[in-house]
């Protein structure tokens, strides 16, 4: 597997995890990588974390998420939030809250801080179910590229969540734009424990990501975007 620099990654690592994660390590041989750390006690404020990974975004300006346990909790949030805004912009673009969009110098809305993200993700172990209060709504915007990694004997959080998300998730089909069907949400079920060790070496996790990007690539056209971006 070739490096590809140019493609950046912002990693949201779980809760009693850091950037020195073994997985990101392998991900920063392959890709320019950012990782915003916070601890345990931090990660008890939910929403904190998600508006400090909102400001990673603006900063960073990655063209996919990779999130881990916690941290994939904190990266559908952000998605969900991201999407939703996006909707509410094609509605009425004048009141539009800002937005990242991956692949895209520009932002959706004016002064307002980045609240979400609108492009690909790959999400290990996610613990969106698992996070007290939590409510799962069934539901992934269709346009949001996700590959789902989770491991068999995973202990921390049960490998049936990421079931029920996948089977939550909707894919582009001929019928919704005028391509060859495409695959945009794909549960990996792997043998391994909750950390993914397996997948700081080899190329499944370089080759999620960079399967997420290009599906981006290809279907961002077909999104329709507000009319005064």
């Amino acid at each position: 597997m070739s490096s590809q620099k140019s493609l950046r990654v912002l990693y949201i690592h779980g809760r009693q995890s850091s950037k020195n994660t073994p997985k990101l390590v392998h991900l920063s041989k392959y890709f320019t990588t950012h990782c915003v750390e916070y601890t345990a006690e931090q990660a008890a404020d939910y929403e904190s974390i998600v508006r400090q990974q909102a400001r990673a975004i603006k900063d960073f300006q990655p063209d996919v998420i990779v999130g881990s346990s916690y941290g994939g909790s904190v990266t559908t949030t952000l998605v969900q939030r991201g999407f939703e805004a996006l909707a509410a912009a094609r509605q009425n673009p004048e009141k539009a809250r800002r937005v990242l969009i991956s692949g895209e110098e520009s932002v959706i809305g004016g002064d307002e801080d980045i609240e979400g993200w609108v492009g690909p993700v790959v999400l290990l172990a996610p613990a969106h179910l698992k996070r007290i209060g939590m409510e799962d709504k069934g539901w992934w915007p269709t346009e949001a590229p996700a590959k789902i990694i989770h491991g068999l004997q995973d202990d921390i959080v049960p490998i049936e969540d990421s079931r029920i998300l996948a089977k939550s998730l909707k894919s582009f089909t001929q019928k919704r734009i005028n391509l060859l069907p495409m695959r945009f949400v794909e549960l990996v079920e792997v043998e391994d424990g909750h950390r993914l060790e397996s997948l700081a070496t080899g190329n499944l996790l370089i080759d999620a990501v960079t399967d997420v990007a290009n599906t981006w690539g290809r279907a961002k056209a077909f999104i329709p975007m507000p009319v005064n971006m």
